[in-house]
């Protein structure tokens, strides 16, 4: 009676902390702070799990069944154990604890079950056990169910029947674990591993070979903390209905090759340790997917989609595939990860609401174009490397990101709201159409690489504001630029540094004019560049303050600097050269210190005030607010009587009649049809990428 009560003591209390575990798994408000500022950000709080313990020696009682072409052969039963044995099916009821059931032997159109009141051990010893329509283990029971195997497999086969949803290989009724041993799970009929609760995996060698619907399906949530799994099926191949995928430890092999099909699905996904490779080729199909969070804090993480986006009739949309998918956040922390997007419309990382990356090495590889349908002119996907339909914050880590598709809308980091870099990011952006693109952007801290092929290589379609880290970012020719914001009273610098070359609207690039501006910045025209020409400002005594390796030709180029080190009572010098001397090198084509060797073209100037535009012979213009029209710039775009600003591409209105039509530049223009640009780089092979 003691033993008893002690193991329905240990039980409940397992029971409670399963609970606490995923209550628990929710948010919290984190801060960073910056040289500038104080950034808060709702985060999730990692839930620590403890996996609940094995010990064999509290099985004393066993019962040994075994399978055979002759029938079933079932040992003495310990008295509170009952069978109902209906030819090859097995059905025991145990009322006692501590019962080991010991499964072996080999069969066809037999199946076994268990009904316990007490957690039940059931050791699966060289077991080949295959069912006709119907489960081929199940076990049900009010504790912890533990399963072991010593190299055993299980398949279903159809009998002619639909069968329904809670159809499985092995149905799990209750909490259970896979705790050791080595087995094989085929599916004909729909699951291969259905648990009504909280799935855990501790130790077992776990193989799914295919299954018509998941492979791994709980009820709850799933736990994986050791051991190696390799599954594969039709639909979602980890799918916890109404729980989270949790994984702490072990290696999971995740494959799919069906349309609609994501690798892991759960409300909340959090990996903090392990080893996770998941591939899925289908159309719109992702690599992870969670409906609330997805959490990454540690691990070695390989994702792959390959699939395209497809089109959905009911919504009159695309659907993309992603390595990763987010109705709310994702949140990544830690681990060494690695996500590749293939198909035309993909997505390395997407979110409906916030992207945030704190630490870890990340590396995004988008490789689609865009899908356009033949009709529909807005029903359109196009391929991203993260992007968020919210904000998106690069607060620490090592961040790569490749878009090497061709397409309109093939872009590197896309945020529709606020983007934020600070902290100790380190960020390198590389893609066809825009490298970074958001709503308003702001750089606190951090050093960060942007390279457009075709586009600008950093567009904010609101406000810039620079006060703090590293920025470099080479645009395409005109009509693109290094850095673009369509109104420059909303461009501020006060703090960081800033190199940008690209082609710009006009003779000079985009020009921070806002009232709140206080580093001081130099404009050049700097005409005609080679790929490998050294871009160089220097200060009076010829040591330079940074220089930028070109990684392309440019016919007309228009250079912005920005550097506490500019003073106005000081003289500098612009230069273009082929080399450089005791240069120290900063990274991504940056280097300082050093002088120049062998300029090819060079400009003296003296600042005159905080914004300062210096032409190919060397005269200084100050820009101020409101001037930037007349050093030809577009000015700011035009504000409607409420204030409001009409959204970038606006067309004006049409005429009434002969009347006359609206002054010219009231409206912008719309944007340029994307040229169809060859660039020389490419995976593996990158433009100043350390």
């Amino acid at each position: 009676m003691k033993r008893q009560l002690e193991i329905t003591v240990l039980c409940c209390l397992v029971t409670l902390f399963v609970a606490l575990l995923f209550m628990f798994s929710s948010c919290g408000n984190v801060s960073w702070q910056t040289a500038s500022e104080t950034v808060t950000v709702e985060r999730a709080v990692l839930p620590q799990c403890a996996v609940p313990g094995f010990d064999a020696s509290r099985f004393g009682n066993k019962v040994y069944v075994d399978f055979s072409a002759n029938g079933v052969a079932v040992s003495a039963l310990p008295a509170g154990v009952t069978i109902e044995n209906g030819g090859r099916d097995v059905l025991l009821r145990s009322r006692v604890p501590g019962v080991e059931y010991v499964v072996s032997g080999d069969a066809v159109d037999a199946s076994f079950t268990i009904v316990s009141d007490f957690s039940p051990l059931l050791t699966l010893d060289s077991l080949s056990l295959v069912a006709c329509g119907r489960n081929t283990l199940q076990v049900s029971s009010k504790e912890l169910i533990y399963v072991r195997s010593g190299a055993a497999a299980l398949s279903d086969v159809t009998g002619g029947e639909k069968a329904d949803n809670q159809s499985a290989v092995i149905k799990l009724m209750g909490r259970a674990m896979l705790c050791e041993g080595s087995l094989e799970v085929n599916a004909a009929r729909r699951s291969a591993i259905f648990c009504t609760d909280t799935l855990f995996v501790d130790g077992m060698q776990l193989t799914v070979g295919s299954a018509p619907n998941n492979a791994l399906l709980s009820n709850r949530s799933i736990v994986l903390s050791a051991g190696s799994v390799s599954v594969s099926s039709a639909k979602d191949v980890v799918k916890c209905k109404n729980g989270d995928f949790l994984m702490t430890g072990g290696v999971l092999a995740v494959t799919s090759s069906h349309n609609k099909a994501d690798g892991i699905q759960a409300k909340n996904i959090y990996i903090t340790g392990g080893c996770l490779s998941v591939m899925v080729s289908g159309a719109a199909s992702d690599g992870m997917k969670a409906k609330s969070r997805l959490c990454i804090a540690g691990g070695n993480l390989s994702v792959v989609a390959k699939g395209c986006a497809l089109f959905n009739d009911k919504k009159s949309d695309y659907s993309s595939a992603s390595c990763l998918k987010s109705d709310a956040v994702v949140d990544i922390s830690g681990g060494c990860c690695s996500f590749v997007s293939e198909g035309d419309g993909g997505k390395g990382i997407s979110s409906d609401s916030l992207v945030v990356v704190s630490g870890g090495l990340l590396s995004v590889l988008t490789k689609g174009g865009d899908m356009q349908h033949p009709v529909d002119v807005n029903a359109h996907s196009s391929s991203k490397g993260i992007k968020s339909d919210g904000a998106l914050y690069f607060l620490g880590g090592d961040i790569e990101v490749a878009a090497l598709g061709k397409g309109e809308r093939s872009e590197g980091v896309e945020a529709k709201c606020n983007m934020y870099i600070g902290g100790t990011a380190k960020l390198y952006v590389y893609a066809y159409d825009d490298a970074l693109n958001a709503a308003d952007l702001t750089v606190a801290g951090g050093h960060s690489y942007f390279y457009s092929v075709a586009n600008d290589a950093v567009d904010s379609n609101g406000s810039i504001l620079l006060s703090g880290g590293t920025v470099i970012a080479e645009g395409a020719c005109a009509p693109e630029q290094g850095v673009d914001v369509d109104d420059f009273s909303a461009f501020s610098i006060t703090g960081g540094a800033l190199f940008s070359v690209g082609g710009s609207m006009g003779p000079f690039p985009a020009l921070p004019l806002s009232a709140e501006s206080s580093v001081p910045v130099v404009a050049w025209q700097c005409g005609k560049v080679k790929k490998g020409d050294m871009l160089s400002l220097s200060n009076e005594d010829g040591t330079l303050i940074m220089a930028y390796r070109m990684a392309r030709d440019m016919e007309a180029a228009s250079v912005l600097v920005a550097s506490p080190q500019l003073r106005k009572d000081g003289e500098y010098a612009l230069a273009i050269s082929g080399a450089l001397s005791g240069a120290e090198y900063a990274g991504n084509g940056m280097y300082k210190g050093g002088k120049v060797v062998d300029a090819m073209q060079s400009v003296l100037f003296e600042p005159l005030g905080l914004v300062n535009c210096v032409s190919k012979d060397g005269e200084v213009t100050v820009a101020g607010s409101g001037s930037a029209g007349s050093l030809g710039v577009p000015p700011p775009p035009p504000h409607a009587s409420d204030g409001s600003i009409p959204p970038h591409g606006a067309f004006p209105p049409p005429r009434i009649g002969n009347g006359p039509m609206p002054p010219h530049g009231v409206f912008p223009p719309p944007p340029p049809p994307m040229r169809n640009i060859e660039s020389g780089y490419g995976e593996g092979n990158l433009p100043n990428s350390d």
